[in-house]
């Protein structure tokens, strides 16, 4: 029966980590948001993982 984990890995690498894993045909989740921040003074979107480190796995 599959169930669902938590993935600690290293602090920045949650992207390459699931990326890793969809090679490997494991089923992950990387919960993200996008938030404005000012960079050199102007408004820009940026997307950053919701749980800093953590990957969400899917397996058996």
């Amino acid at each position: 029966m599959k169930s669902w984990y938590l993935l600690y890995c290293k602090p920045r690498h949650e992207v390459r980590a699931q990326q890793n894993l969809a090679l490997q045909e494991v089923e992950s989740y990387l919960p993200v948001i996008t938030q404005q921040k000012m960079v050199r003074n102007k408004p820009k979107m940026v997307t950053a993982p919701l749980f800093p480190s953590y990957l969400f796995i899917y397996f058996d």
